[in-house]
């Protein structure tokens, strides 16, 4: 968590536009401030039960990154948990979750996707292990009762009329399949060396918690003590800070001024939802998804946001991080402008890589600057560092051709 959220949080989260008014900020961040509180529609904080009860749904876009944590955060979200356990005056934070609300019930989740995914998983473990201590003929029908109330009450609800169960979370394209049709239904994947990276971090996830909670129910078969780990532990005592928004281009508003740090991943992925946003058909999303996919290969998701910045002052004189997502906005309102930007972006991503592999063979990790542009070859000239031999790397044309012929027995990545 920032800085920020910390000081936001200390503050009162309920209180944030009052906040908002004591700080003493510059002209740009007042202006920036006053249109982030003009755009919040609910700001506060939530237990994890709150977030998903009251037949709230939540969707992650359709091209929002795919599920990517690993056992490094599920074991810190575990080990929270733990401490947590038996200690009922006692709370964790868990960070922000932003939503952009497109009903009272439903929203599209802008960041806080991975915590949301996990926790799931986490409950579905559970729920797992309460069918296994049911078939095992301990306490069946009680267990069975606990199995199906926190399936209800966190993972999904059946319709009383067509029975049909909704999943009160939805992942996107490339994982919800997965997550709708194995790990909900707590179903074994056929195959599971053949699933994609992302759903094999799923499963991956879902056995580490049920590895864990049969480690940590072992020498007892107590299903009420099972579920008070998800009814109470994880769902009253993890807080979010929950902040709901109008829109794609709010959230990104948001997410900047409360994240000090500048553009990172999560407002990464609302500049590639908005570009997706743009396309009407089928066939121009799978066009623009096949791309994408090939240009994250070569500049790396990581990098994406220095990039665009790149990219985007190869041609404007100045170009600041936190004004990233109006300056694509500005010029992609329609699919064929998201097609010229991607065609350019494509154009200077082997440059781009290029440069940047040259500075990690030179064992550079310092900030990247900007200089003056002077000749032919503006992109190799904006893409500098206090790299002490900088000035000996090629310039100009030569640049462009010299940098995309790099070692190709030489891992940048």
């Amino acid at each position: 968590m920032s800085v920020f959220f910390v000081e936001l949080v200390r503050d009162n989260i309920e209180f944030l536009p009052e906040w908002l008014n004591r700080r003493t900020l510059s002209a740009s961040a007042t202006g920036d401030l006053q249109m982030a509180k003009a755009n919040l529609l609910n700001t506060g904080t939530s237990t994890f039960l709150e977030l998903i009860g009251n037949g709230r749904l939540y969707t992650v876009p359709p091209y929002q990154r795919d599920y990517s944590w690993t056992e490094e955060q599920w074991e810190d979200l575990w080990t929270d948990i733990e401490d947590l356990s038996g200690r009922m005056d006692e709370t964790h934070y868990m960070g922000a979750l932003v939503v952009e609300g497109r009903s009272d019930r439903e929203f599209a989740v802008i960041d806080g996707q991975q915590r949301l995914a996990t926790l799931s998983l986490l409950v579905l473990a559970v729920v797992g292990r309460l069918h296994d201590l049911a078939s095992q003929g301990i306490e069946s029908a009680n267990n069975l009762q606990r199995a199906e109330a926190l399936r209800a009450r966190f993972v999904g609800e059946k319709d009383p009329a067509s029975l049909v169960e909704s999943s009160k979370l939805t992942l996107n394209d490339n994982d919800n399949a997965f997550y709708q049709d194995y790990l909900v239904q707590l179903r074994l994947p056929l195959n599971p060396r053949g699933l994609s990276k992302s759903n094999t971090l799923l499963w991956k996830c879902f056995t580490y918690f049920k590895r864990q909670v049969e480690a940590w129910a072992r020498g007892t078969a107590d299903g009420a003590q099972l579920a008070r780990l998800v009814s109470e532990t994880a769902g009253r005592q993890l807080m979010f800070i929950r902040i709901a928004v109008d829109n794609e281009l709010n959230a990104y508003t948001v997410f900047e001024t409360l994240n000090a740090r500048g553009l990172e991943l999560p407002a990464t992925d609302l500049l590639k939802n908005y570009l997706f946003s743009r396309l009407r058909t089928p066939a121009d999303l799978q066009a623009l998804q096949r791309r994408w996919k090939a240009l994250m290969a070569t500049v790396l998701q990581e990098r994406f946001p220095e990039f665009l910045r790149y990219h985007l002052q190869c041609e404007l004189p100045r170009v600041r991080t936190q004004r990233l997502f109006k300056l694509v906005r500005d010029r992609v309102r329609t699919g064929e402008d998201t097609f010229a930007l991607l065609d350019a972006l494509e154009r200077r991503a082997e440059v781009f890589a290029a440069l940047f592999c040259m500075l990690t063979m030179n064992g550079s990790s310092r900030t990247l600057r900007y200089l003056r542009p002077t000749v032919r070859g503006r992109e190799a000239n904006l893409f500098a560092t206090s790299w002490p031999d900088w000035k000996a790397m090629p310039q100009g044309a030569h640049a462009t051709r010299t940098l995309t012929q790099a070692p190709s027995n030489t891992s940048c990545q």
